[in-house]
């Protein structure tokens, strides 16, 4: 996983520089609690799509790799959900829990303190929070992309909302052409 800053906002970039190492499988990380100059948000914002585009054209080919080399993150997310006709969620709360070294068990990363405490592995109970749906979350309510979406990291959202749907954008024009291609 490669956290991208405004130190290393072009993930198109960053992918070529890992594929070139040879990585077989690769993630983006956008730094979290920390926002992004204006002018970094719109390389990364191009760069991301420039690299939604890059991989729909390999797929064109056939070749298959490059989306298998990004195949879980956030620039193929919206085109996964398409494809697959699966249902959205993009925020982890309660499916990637966290243990402490006292066995005090968290919902995600982000919310590792006493508020958001689900149990305890030494004291065998466990008592899971759900994370809010996408349709329960008022910020998201009226978006028209929230079904590809599903709702950003709770932490997040504010931050990477306009990304992910500039995103969600190129992801539907690039489905659109493939599907009035095949007609």
């Amino acid at each position: 996983y490669s956290t991208i800053t405004d130190n290393n906002c072009n993930v198109y970039n960053v992918f070529k520089f890992l594929k070139k190492l040879g990585i077989d499988e690769m993630g983006f990380n956008l730094v979290k609690n920390q926002s992004f100059t204006p002018k970094n948000y719109k390389i990364l914002t191009k760069s991301s799509i420039k690299l939604l585009n890059y991989v729909v054209k390999q797929m064109k080919k056939g070749i298959q790799y490059d989306y298998n080399l990004i195949k879980d993150t956030y620039i193929v997310y919206p085109l996964n959900i398409l494809k697959d006709r699966s249902k959205a969620s993009t925020c982890c709360y309660g499916k990637k829990q966290v243990i402490d070294s006292k066995g005090n068990i968290y919902p995600c990363d982000y919310f590792i303190n006493s508020n958001h405490m689900e149990g305890n592995i030494f004291l065998n109970n466990y008592q899971p929070e759900e994370c809010p749906s996408v349709d329960s979350r008022v910020e998201c309510k009226d978006c028209r992309f929230k079904k590809l979406c599903g709702g950003q990291c709770l932490v997040t959202r504010t931050t990477y909302c306009n990304l992910t749907k500039e995103i969600i954008k190129e992801t539907l024009r690039i489905y659109g052409n493939l599907l009035t291609a095949k007609e």
